[in-house]
């Protein structure tokens, strides 16, 4: 399922919380996805999305170094651990649901950062 999906994709986001489990978890994925880029000249494009990471966590730097030894792209920006994430989840809402808030901010921007590397000259 997993290889089907990378085959028909344009763009990969990796979601990575910044543990070491979900950095070793996601080891495989990262394997299969960088295969097929050297098969297809670049294609999927791929980058690493940090999620729920926590306000003042000192852990945050050494996932960055740890992510960057897997030579793919990492996001700036992340996602925060927030409450509305889960409650909007619940629900079947999304955060942009609600009025304005720091959540929405957060996936605006992951937005257009997303858009600039799938509008970027393949480089690979």
């Amino acid at each position: 399922m997993c290889a089907s999906a990378i085959i028909v994709s344009d763009m990969i986001i990796i979601p990575v919380m910044p543990s070491p489990y979900d950095i070793w978890a996601t080891d495989d994925l990262a394997q299969i996805i960088k295969n097929r880029q050297k098969m297809l000249n670049g294609i999927p494009k791929c980058a690493f999305l940090i999620s729920r990471v926590i306000h003042n966590a000192k852990n945050i730097q050494d996932c960055i170094e740890t992510l960057e030894d897997f030579e793919l792209p990492i996001l700036k920006q992340v996602t925060t651990q927030r409450v509305i994430y889960a409650d909007t989840a619940r629900t079947g809402a999304t955060v942009f649901s609600e009025t304005p808030n720091p959540a929405m901010k957060e996936i605006l921007s992951i937005r257009e950062e997303i858009k600039e590397i799938c509008h970027a000259k393949n480089t690979a």
